[in-house]
């Protein structure tokens, strides 16, 4: 038999791995450095090219060495031109926040984009970060001056369910326990508090407004405590706010030599 290499998911088996072997179940062989992620090998007889069996689809790509550092092995590429400014993954997906006005989710299993969301209620608002909790992506809409909203979307069709109002300026968001954290990152001298919002997802509402640093920008939730942990990003800050999520209180505040982000 002879063994053919197909680099265009079988449509085509221009390539001899081995020819005029015996059929004796197995066979080894060097694969070539023909790169494609749609790779077939099939057997074929040697005098009438009767086809004895196909493979599955396999991915042909450089060897990826490793040496203690982290390893590039590949790139999505995004539609349009807005820039990409924050992501989010959970569940094989991404959700990429991008710039006038778009989400971005792309399919991890194939590294493709299969939608783009945007917010038609709020045409001007700079997307934030995003939170996701079950089948819910919760973003943060900013750029809407006092009028800040956090956009609920049902992630298995990828459309707006609800827009949350939480005030000036969200920007980093968490979820935890079926409630969302959201920061608000203004400044104080402009006459909005700098504060961490909480929203029910049960009600879609806001139960608990926390004062913390100026410029909360982003928020992480450790879950095997429930803490929060806000980064004040101010030079006058300059710290991170411990929050206890089970009474939505601040527990502690930790100094930084720098801006944190």
């Amino acid at each position: 038999v002879n063994i053919k290499l197909s680099s265009d998911g079988g449509s085509t088996f221009p390539i001899n791995l081995a020819s005029n072997i015996s059929n004796d179940g197995s066979e080894t062989f060097t694969v070539p450095n023909n790169q494609s992620s749609s790779c077939r090998v099939r057997v074929v007889s040697t005098s009438d090219q009767n086809v004895y069996g196909d493979s599955p689809s396999f991915i042909i790509q450089d060897q990826i060495t490793t040496s203690g550092e982290w390893q590039v092995i590949g790139n999505i590429a995004l539609t349009g031109t807005q820039n990409p400014l924050s992501i989010s993954i959970n569940n094989s997906k991404a959700y990429v926040s991008r710039n006038s006005n778009r989400l971005t989710v792309l399919d991890l299993n194939n590294n493709s984009e299969i939608a783009n969301i945007s917010f038609g209620s709020y045409t001007s608002s700079t997307l934030g970060k995003t939170g996701i909790l079950g089948n819910r992506a919760y973003v943060a809409l900013s750029n809407l001056g006092s009028n800040g909203q956090v956009a609920e979307i049902n992630t298995d069709n990828n459309s707006v369910n609800n827009y949350i109002p939480v005030g000036a300026d969200p920007w980093g968001v968490a979820t935890y326990n079926n409630k969302v954290y959201v920061t608000n990152n203004v400044w104080w001298s402009n006459g909005d508090p700098s504060t961490v919002k909480v929203i029910d997802t049960n009600s879609n509402s806001v139960i608990a407004t926390i004062n913390v640093g100026i410029n909360p920008n982003s928020i992480a939730i450790d879950p095997s405590t429930g803490k929060a942990f806000v980064t004040n990003g101010n030079y006058l800050s300059k710290s991170v706010s411990v929050i206890n999520t089970n009474n939505n209180s601040v527990i502690a505040t930790v100094s930084m030599p720098n801006e944190p982000r």
